[in-house]
């Protein structure tokens, strides 16, 4: 699936009927729509599974210029592809980045989605007092430097790249591979990577806390969190902090680290369906 109404062309890939209720899938930095590929393979007998390849990943058009990426330009992004979808989805399920997203787009426009599922995600990340002048100074010259880097890139052995990204996410080198594959692309002498490189450089703003919660709290969709039971991630900080902005939260917990619906795709899959079952929704 294409999306040309975007601000740069996106795609997407499909799974099941597009009859059935459709979920829209939005998965995590430096991620692809494979991501959700396995979790779709169990939720494709019910639902229409849309699962979008942010700008700058998998085969999405990268960004024009060389200005940095910042989460909440996916924002536009967004509201764009729900408008060119099909139908409205019946919920969006978000990892990480794609949690993040939803989430305010969902505070913004509360009447467009029904549901909302995090995986591994509950607000954005956000900058503690004090630090707005290093994350400005960070954020700039990272970009300077990769400005003035060569370049023509070096390929890489694949499965280098496979073994690097398995260790970085808690995942088996198979379970990485179809979606390192979609972010990468094959040249004379091994493989370059597909995603953007702005990509790797720190964004230049963070939010406080305090504009956070003015921006979710209170959130009145109702919403499903997923978590990984050994995650390292920053969900457990946050939800202690952040769960009185939801007004009708469920927080279930599976097997995994911060990629638990790609660990443990199929009881992923159960949770979701239950979960929009009792709610009203399937």
């Amino acid at each position: 699936m294409k999306f040309n109404q975007t601000p740069v062309p996106l795609v997407a890939q499909t799974w099941g009927n597009s009859e059935k209720p459709l979920l829209l899938c939005l998965h995590g930095w430096l991620d692809n729509s494979q991501s959700f590929a396995e979790l779709a393979q169990y939720l494709s007998n019910d639902f229409y599974i849309v699962s979008l390849d942010w700008s700058g990943h998998g085969m999405s058009d990268h960004r024009p210029g060389n200005y940095p990426y910042h989460w909440a330009d996916y924002l536009l992004d967004l509201a764009a592809v729900i408008e060119e979808l099909p139908k409205p989805p019946l919920a969006i399920i978000g990892h990480s980045l794609g949690g993040i997203v939803a989430s305010a787009f969902v505070a913004i426009s509360p009447e467009s989605i029904n549901r909302l599922v995090l995986i591994e995600s509950f607000g954005p990340v956000t900058a503690k007092p004090g630090q707005t002048r290093e994350q400005l100074h960070t954020s700039v010259n990272q970009h300077l430097s990769r400005l003035k880097k060569e370049k023509v890139a070096k390929p890489f052995e694949l499965s280098r790249m496979i073994e690097a990204r398995a260790k970085l996410s808690g995942l088996t080198p198979a379970q990485v591979q179809p979606m390192l594959e979609r972010n990468a692309r094959k040249v004379a002498g091994g493989w370059l990577w597909r995603s953007d490189a702005r990509l790797n450089s720190a964004s230049p703003i963070k939010m406080s806390e305090a504009q956070a919660k003015e921006l979710l709290k209170p959130l009145t969709t109702p919403t499903l969190l997923i978590q990984g039971n050994c995650s390292a991630h920053k969900v457990n900080r946050y939800l202690e902090q952040r769960r009185d902005w939801w007004r009708a939260l469920t927080v279930k917990s599976v097997d995994g680290g911060h990629h638990c619906h790609m660990h443990s795709a199929q009881d992923t899959a159960n949770k979701i369906r239950i979960w929009l079952a009792n709610t009203g929704l399937r």
